[in-house]
């Protein structure tokens, strides 16, 4: 089943909700706020640019979730990924994880690779 990570007030989330139920695909929503090492530890497998690919970028970002990015790359990899875990305000919205596919963010284009085979027929 495809999981989508959303933040509430996040545009993005709500277009790829919108999304989703448009094609008639079924998703688990989780906020981003509920997100487990786990959960983390599956999303990072299936990125290319690991927590960077990620983690929200200064130029988008309030200074709360500036300040707790600065000191991410020094971190060992276990810090990090408690540090997200404990800082889901710094992961980019929305997160939507299928069977070995992974989008960060929403677009449209992109989106296409979680319509199931027998849709796209």
């Amino acid at each position: 089943m495809i999981r989508v990570y959303y933040r509430k007030p996040c545009t993005a989330s709500q277009k790829a909700n919108s999304w989703f139920q448009n094609y008639g695909i079924e998703a688990k929503y989780v906020r981003i706020e509920k997100i487990s090492e786990t959960d983390l530890l599956e999303i990072l497998s299936l990125s290319e640019g690991g927590f960077a690919e990620i983690t929200k970028k200064s130029r988008t970002s309030s200074k709360k979730t500036l300040k707790a990015l600065m000191g991410l790359n020094k971190l060992t990899f276990k810090e990090a990924l408690a540090f997200v875990t404990e800082h889901p305000e710094c992961l980019i919205t929305p997160i939507i994880i299928g069977k070995n596919k992974m989008l960060v963010g929403y677009n449209e284009v992109e989106m296409r690779k979680f319509i199931p085979r027998y849709l796209r027929d």
